[in-house]
Parts: structure tokens; sequence; C-alpha cells
């Protein structure tokens, strides 16, 4: 990504401060603290466990960081590595494309497979992967069971999964649009139960963001909505997007994240195509963060999501739902605020300490010259506050903007990866703190959902107060976090757990098993094929609801658009209900609604007719 710097003048008054030295802790096959050494060794993986200078991934100590925000300890530490290969200028996207269930990580070209510890095999992609792409996601886009790799560069690229990290080569997606992509964001925007993926970019002047729509044949379609900048100026700093149902009104809102005045959010409307009402009270709001990464987070554990914004000089926010069609900035969750010299970069919502109640680690850029800045681990203290990690906890000062985490040992505890500009390469943030209780880990696919579920609530159940994570869809500069949810279940040995799915289908699981992930597949009570068919008069899209998948009793399959029903729906001798869309002579679309007793599904699959 290209270095941006600000003003001078945006920078707020500095606050008084003296800097205390620290000790930074480095990273060995045990738990041990050693001094920093001029000429650090190389572990057989490739990683070196000393960080190589005070200044390159030196130390923050506690009096370095805003004075508003209390300085707390936890058992353990964070520990930092510096990975000997690997670009700090190249995408970073995190998922599982070896196929054995652990997050592997692809920095341009060159891949990193995770080993049962932790750390990483590291070869070489070679040609088949854009060298020029800035920004990139690993999802499966086609929903065949394999990752797929999906890189924004001068053009944006489909790199189908054949398995074990292999690739197809690139088929192109969207024309070059100009601009620099930030990032890669697959989710389903429209709710029709496919993925999407919106790009987003800096040095555009008519739009931050570009909106692709699968059509469920392989192919995409650029649903941009139109936007009005906020304030006038340069072309626009786009460094990511977030879709979620905010309101609950069946239609994903939008925030976009951009900088100097330029984010803003639109509520989203539940119409055929993408399209979203921009709310001027909650945009001012946000777009004075100057926002750079998004992280959804329950933070006082109210059972709704609210939202962590990275932003400039002091200025992070945090937007506490309300229940309505509302978000509060929330002044009072005690300062998550970098230095006031300091721009918050990547950010990434998780439970560093398995207590229940979600954490926040945030990268850092010196706001003055785009230096090296210390990172910050924020610790709930719970009743809605944060306390900053002590230097014996975490200290690292990176200069990075790029973050992606994932649980790479499935044991519990996220590691994050971050692209730090001065050492060249990505260091290893590496959670060790000692953990509070046991946890539960999943790995969802959707079947009347898009297949990587972003947006689904996973809950614990019997706990209170609720404890709801989000699976994927966070939205850190340049990419996403592994897409893998983690419960926090005490002393449980087996827990329950609820998925309230995007689709609005709901799943419980009993008996879940702790300490490893489990995989769940969404029951699949509905499947519309094909999704595009020719405009001949003739050919049929057969939709099938299978109430025993959810336990359901009654079913009203209904259509907007195209609609030409065969007949009432029948069912088969299983008990499944079908019905039949006959194809118009001329291209159009139709929207198939279910409803199970009386309740609609959010998700609407859309039928092409036509080309």
């Amino acid at each position: 990504m290209a270095r941006v710097s600000r003003p001078i003048g945006r920078a707020r008054a500095a606050r008084s401060r003296v800097c205390g030295p620290g000790a930074i802790t480095c990273a060995m096959d045990t738990s041990a603290r050693l001094a920093v050494r001029s000429s650090p060794m190389r572990r057989a993986d490739g990683l070196i466990p000393c960080a190589l200078s005070l200044g390159a991934l030196g130390v923050a100590g506690p009096a370095c960081r805003s004075p508003e925000c209390p300085i707390v300890k936890a058992s353990g530490h964070v520990v930092v590595e510096f990975e000997g290969r690997g670009s700090a200028s190249a995408f970073v996207a995190v998922g599982d494309c070896s196929g054995d269930g652990r997050p592997d990580v692809i920095n341009g070209t060159h891949l990193f497979v995770a080993r049962p510890d932790g750390t990483f095999d590291a070869s070489e992609l070679g040609a088949t992967i854009r060298s020029n792409a800035s920004a990139a996601t690993l999802v499966d886009l086609d929903a065949d069971g394999v990752a797929d790799l999906v890189t924004a560069g001068p053009d944006v690229a489909w790199f189908r999964g054949r398995g074990a990290c292999a690739f197809d080569a690139g088929m192109q997606l969207a024309a070059p649009t100009g601009g620099e992509p930030s990032q890669v964001l697959a989710t389903d925007i429209d709710l029709d139960g496919l993925t999407d993926l919106a790009v987003s970019y800096t040095g555009r002047a008519a739009s931050p963001i570009v909106l692709l729509t699968a059509r469920g044949d392989g192919r995409f379609v650029d649903r941009t909505p139109a936007f009005t900048r906020r304030a006038a100026g340069d072309p626009y700093l786009g460094y990511g997007t977030f879709f979620d149902d905010i309101d609950g009104d069946g239609a994903r809102d939008l925030f976009v994240i951009a900088d100097f005045d330029h984010g803003w959010l639109g509520w989203g409307r539940r119409s055929d195509e993408p399209a979203f009402d921009q709310d001027a009270r909650l945009t001012s709001a946000f777009a004075d963060a100057h926002p750079m990464s998004l992280c959804p987070l329950d933070y006082d554990r109210d059972g709704r999501m609210d939202y962590f914004l990275s932003g400039v000089t002091g200025a992070n926010l945090l937007l506490r739902a309300t229940g309505r069609r509302d978000l509060a900035p929330d002044a009072d969750a005690a300062p998550i605020a970098p230095r006031s010299t300091d721009f918050a970069w990547g950010c990434a919502a998780l439970d560093a300490d398995l207590d229940g109640w979600t954490d926040l680690m945030v990268l850092s850029l010196n706001g003055r010259d785009s230096g090296a800045a210390p990172a910050t681990l924020y610790l709930n203290q719970r009743g809605g506050s944060f306390g900053c990690a002590s230097s014996e906890v975490f200290a690292a000062t990176t200069q990075a903007q790029r973050l992606a985490c994932g649980d790479f040992a499935l044991d519990g505890r996220p590691h994050c990866l971050a692209s730090d500009r001065a050492m060249r390469g990505l260091v290893v943030l590496r959670d060790e703190l000692t953990p509070r209780g046991n946890w539960v880990g999943l790995r969802l696919r959707g079947t009347v959902s898009s297949a990587e579920a972003s947006g689904a609530r996973v809950s614990l159940d019997g706990e209170w107060p609720p404890l709801v994570v989000v699976a994927g869809g966070q939205s850190p500069v340049g990419g996403e976090h592994d897409r893998g949810v983690l419960l926090a279940v005490g002393s449980r040995a087996r827990a329950d757990v609820t998925i309230a799915w995007p689709s609005g289908v709901r799943q419980t699981l009993r008996g879940i098993e702790a300490n490893r992930y489990t995989a769940v597949v969404e029951p699949r009570v509905l499947s519309v094929s094909p999704r595009v068919a020719p405009a001949d008069g003739d050919s049929l899209v057969e939709v099938v609801v299978d109430l025993d998948a959810v336990g359901a009793r009654g079913v009203s399959i209904e259509c907007r658009g195209e609609c030409d029903w065969t007949g009432p729906a029948a069912a088969d001798a299983a008990g499944r209900m079908h019905r039949w869309l006959r194809a118009p002579t001329s291209a159009g679309s139709a929207r198939v609604e279910v409803s199970l007793d009386g309740v609609p599904l959010a998700v609407r699959p859309r039928v092409r007719f036509g080309s």
C-alpha cells in the first residue's frame, strides 16, 4: 500500500508525557523473557526469536500511552516475533487453503502454511498469483468447499482453489477502475445467498468502493451505488467496508471506511439491488474519526453488536448499538485512543485472555511522518470499559498499517500478523496470555446463507450476561481476519451454542466439545437452482424447502419480479416442498421469498433470466 502522509495541521496538540524505558518480550520456544540481542538467531522455521532493535520492534513503556487509559496487568504476555520471510508491502490473506482446518497465510506471492504448533512452512506461489495486487481475501467463492483467492490490483481476479493451497490461473472479475485497492471483503451484500465482493480503493475520485454482486454462474455484476461526496477535496482514501443488519430490518447496512471526512454510514434498503440511505447524523460522527478499520464486538455484553473504528490523533470511535435504527458514540467506555500524535490503523476484536469479554488489538503509526508507533492491546475490564495492557504484558512498536489475525495453532488463542515496513516483513504478535478457562471453536459454512457465513451471530447458551460473537466480516485495512469463531466457556467441558445465520435460520448445537474446533453446516432449509436460466419461456427453476431441516411446520413460497409459477407447491416422499418457476421470454430477474411458520427468511435468492 502506498504510504499516505497527512497534513501536520490535522494532528491535535500533543499531551505532555515522559516515555519510560521498557523491555521487549523475545519469542523463544519457552516463555522465558530474554534480553534483546544485537545478533538474533534464526529458528528452524524461519522466525527470528528476538526483536532486531528497540527502535524497529522496540518498546512502548506504559508512560507512552494516552494518560487517560488505565494501565492493567494480566497473566502471561504477547510475544513479538519477526517473520524472516514475507513482504511488508504485499497483501495478507488469511484462511484455510490447505484443507487441514488451520488458517494459512498468503502474503503476496509468499505462502505460509500453518503447522500444528502455530508456526509456518514457507514457500512461493510463483507466477500464478498477480504480483501487482495490493489487496486480497481467501474465501470459498463458488461454494465448492475449497478456498479460492480473490486479488485486487489493476483489476479484480479470481483464482479458483484446487486444494492444498494450489490455484488455477486468475479469471478477471472486474476491469481496472483506477486507484489502488486497499481491501477485498467477501460477504453477501444483497442477502441473496451468494458471496459478493466489496473492493475498497484509495486514489479514486468517483467512489471509494466497488460492489461486485454474484450472479450464481461464476460471473459478477458491478452494482456500486451512487455516492454523494460529504466533503470536497482530493480523491477518496478508502480503506474498507463493513456490512451488517444493524437495525434488524432484513437489509444489510453499510459502513464506508474512508479518511479525510469521506467515511459514511448508510441504512440498507430491502430492494432488488444494493441501495443505502445515508444517515447524516451518524455519518458526521463516523467521518470525524477519519476511520481506517472497523471491528464488530459486543464489548458490554448486552447481546447487541457494537462497532469499534480506529481513527486519527486520538479519535478512535466506539459506536454502541441501541436496539433501534441508531448507534450511540460511547464516550464512557474508557479511552481507547492512541497517543495524541498517532493514527490508529489495523484493528482486531478478540478475546485475548479467554475471559468471555472481547478485547481489542490496534496498530498505530506516528501521525507526523507515518513512522513507527506503539501497538496497543486494550483489555476489556467488564462493565463497558477498557484498560491498556502493561508493557510486561505487551510491548511492541511497529511501522505497520495492516493487521490480520487467526488461531493458527488451533489452541484458542488468536495470533496476529502485522506488515511492518521498518522490518520489511511480517511481524507475529503471538498471544500467550494465560487463558481464564476453556473455549469452543466453530468453523461455519452457509447453505441458505452465503458459504462464508459472514455476519452470523454465535451465542453461548445459558450465559448471563449474554456472550455473542460475530462470524467474519471484520474490516482491518488490507483484508479480513480468519473467519473462525471463538467462545470462552469457562470451566465447561462441553457447551451449548446457538447460531443465528444471516439467512434468519437459527440452529442450536448441544454438547459441543471444548478446546477444539467443530465444523458446522447450516441446515439446508431452502435451495434454488439454477440461479441463471435462459429467457426462453420454457426453462424451469426449482425451489425446494425442507421443513424438517429446522423443525418448521408451515411454509409460504412467494416470488417478486419475473414470476410464472407452474403450479402450487407439492411435497415429495421425504416431505420436502417443491415449486417451479418458468422462465420468461425476455430478460429479467426474480427474488424468491420464503417464510417458515410465518417468519420470513432474510435471504431472498435471486434468479436471473437471460444472458
